[in-house]
């Protein structure tokens, strides 16, 4: 139940005998409470957006577009298990009508150094897609600015699993 519909439950619950004033001031104490932790969660949205946008501007990844940004991630996620990844594979499963928007995002992303695409020994036709040290290093700096951020938030040491997570990238 969101905050919003708890907040009119308990409106309607108590509007039925407002001659108790304890309860009135309980709804009360209870409303503000909740219109708090509203309060605390739109400003926690909004921080986290000026701090990514903050994030990626310390790094080149603002300079990519949402499209290419999105291609970037999907590739480091789907080859950190060390599959080969083929540019035919990401066309197919991107869910974008025209292939020429994806191979354009790869070229960017290969013009950046933040991919790299090799023949297929195998079959000449096919392009093996991988990120770049680069890549590992400038979503690696991102996540660790994110989770120092967040252990910041909530008072705590971080973790280290943003480098763990790029050593297991590589």
């Amino acid at each position: 139940m969101s905050k919003i519909t708890e907040l009119f439950d308990l409106n309607l619950l108590y509007s039925n005998d407002s001659a108790s004033h304890s309860r009135e001031q309980s709804l009360s104490a209870h409303r503000a409470q909740h219109v708090e932790q509203i309060s605390i969660s739109g400003n926690l949205w909004i921080d986290l957006r000026r701090k990514l946008a903050d994030l990626e501007s310390q790094t080149s990844y603002d300079k990519l577009d949402a499209l290419t940004q999105r291609l970037l991630e999907w590739i480091h996620m789907r080859t950190g298990s060390g599959e080969l990844l083929y540019v035919q594979e990401i066309v197919m499963q991107s869910g974008v009508a025209s292939p020429a928007t994806i191979h354009k995002g790869l070229v960017s992303l290969e013009r950046a150094k933040l991919i790299s695409l090799r023949v297929d020994t195998d079959d000449a036709r096919r392009r093996i897609v991988a990120p770049t040290g680069r890549a590992d290093a400038m979503l690696g700096e991102l996540a660790q600015g994110l989770e120092t951020w967040i252990a910041a938030r909530c008072g705590m040491e971080p973790s280290g699993s943003a480098d763990k997570s790029r050593q297991r990238a590589r």
